[in-house]
């Protein structure tokens, strides 16, 4: 009997030493599903802006008066409710400073015959803090009667806060306003620029800072002086721009039947290479629906378009297809990494290496030189096309229907959380075998 003890303890000691880099193996490879953390119902405007601590702030309608105004609401990473502040008016989805800081965009819409579709937008921009507290409103229709706010401000973290101001009325001339506010809210200057702004970049060391205008590039320096307007001589910039390791990367709208194109410029605006985000032959209609920059790379998500098809014996469509949105990661020097089909209409954020790209029902996530990482389903459902990712991998986003909810799905198998989970399961099993390998030797000693 004693004799079957010890064989059963060396196969059971043997069986786990060679399970170890078996679970190892296992314990990294791609889930192939996920599932929801937790979710939130409300009439939600966007998706979440996520601070460094994982905390979530939301615009939530406000259901109560009737007014249509909003309530500005925090969770927590587990989907629990921090606190929520009255807001009054109409609000661009939040965004989050590098202090920690919650600023937004109230923009109040009257009728006016000279506006833009009968409106005229009067902007203002608040100052929250991460607790709740309103630290300052700035009314920019003091200053900017005719302007508004068309995209959330930037905040680099050194106190300034950036706006871009575009004009509101049919019947002026297009101009624009780039204006910097203290950290207190005040004005520190404003810089007229021509066209419509549509993006700004923060100032760099040995960079100024840049705003995309219609078709222009603008460099202003730290007092709001505008040092030039490059005229890139396309109808837009449609994304950017964005500074990839001393190149300035922007996405442009090349002109009527063309695909889209990015094109690299050096530190004064000039092109130094340019290269086609769309496939030979793609729909006409494709279109740069976001751009960043990660490392050395830049990684730009074109929208897919429609590809009409005519019969022969009549003018009229035949058939109608939605095409594929593609994902293309270019190098510094405008070299194509690679170049990979997302079905959908698909949207775009970031993580530590790469993008997360959400289509339809699957999330996909890319390495630094657009490699895919990994892909997953994410539960039925009627998805709408926002997505944000906090710092620990979980992924949010919302659920359209009659009232718009958010969803928190588990962090992603890439993020690093399976390959810990995995570490910590072979420390485990390591140390249970041996174990059991030293209680065998002790009854072989004392025998």
């Amino acid at each position: 009997m004693g004799r079957a003890k010890h064989v059963l303890l060396v196969a059971l000691a043997i069986a786990l030493i060679i399970a170890l880099p078996l679970v190892a193996v296992l314990s990294v490879l791609p889930s192939q599903g996920t599932g929801v953390q937790w979710s939130s119902e409300g009439g939600y405007r966007g998706a979440p802006a996520v601070d460094g601590l994982g905390n979530l702030y939301l615009l939530v309608d406000d259901g109560t008066d009737g007014t249509g105004n909003v309530l500005l609401r925090s969770l927590d990473n587990r989907g629990l409710l921090r606190w929520e502040l009255p807001l009054a008016g109409s609000f661009l989805p939040p965004v989050v400073g590098a202090e920690g800081d919650v600023y937004l965009v109230r923009t109040v819409r009257t009728v006016d015959e000279g506006a833009v579709y009968g409106e005229k937008a009067l902007s203002a921009v608040m100052a929250v803090s991460p607790g709740g507290q309103v630290r300052w409103t700035y009314d920019a229709s003091v200053d900017f009667p005719e302007h508004s706010m068309v995209v959330p401000p930037v905040v680099p973290g050194d106190g300034v806060v950036y706006l871009a101001l575009a004009s509101g009325t049919q019947q002026s001339p297009a101009l624009s306003y780039v204006a910097a506010l203290g950290p207190g809210g005040g004005l520190l200057w404003r810089c007229p620029v021509p066209g419509k702004v549509s993006s700004l970049l923060p100032p760099s060391p040995g960079r100024p800072l840049l705003a995309a205008s219609s078709g222009n590039l603008c460099f202003i320096d730290g007092a709001g002086i505008l040092l030039r307007a490059v005229d890139l001589g396309v109808p837009s910039v449609q994304a950017g721009p964005v500074d990839l390791n001393g190149t300035i990367v922007v996405g442009v709208d090349a002109g009527p039947d063309v695909p889209p194109e990015v094109w690299g410029l050096d530190r004064e605006g000039m092109k130094r290479w340019n290269v086609s985000v769309a496939p030979d032959g793609a729909a006409p209609d494709r279109a740069i629906r976001s751009l960043f920059a990660r490392g050395g790379t830049a990684f730009v998500l074109t929208s897919g378009g429609t590809e009409v098809r005519y019969s022969d014996a009549s003018d009229r469509p035949a058939e109608i297809t939605s095409l594929p949105a593609v994902l293309t990661a270019v190098s510094r020097d405008g070299e194509v990494l690679s170049a990979r089909e997302v079905p959908g209409e698909a949207s775009m954020t970031s993580w530590a290496e790469g993008p997360i790209v959400f289509s339809r029902d699957s999330i996909h996530a890319f390495g630094s030189a657009g490699e895919p990482r990994g892909s997953y389903p994410v539960p039925v459902g009627r998805w709408l096309n926002d997505l944000s990712v906090g710092p620990d991998g979980q992924t949010y986003l919302l659920q359209g229907g009659l009232w718009t909810g958010l969803v928190a799905v588990e962090g992603a198998p890439w993020d690093g959380a399976v390959e810990q989970r995995g570490t910590q399961v072979l420390w485990i099993l390591g140390a249970l075998a041996l174990s059991l390998l030293l209680a065998y030797l002790i009854v072989r000693m004392r025998r």
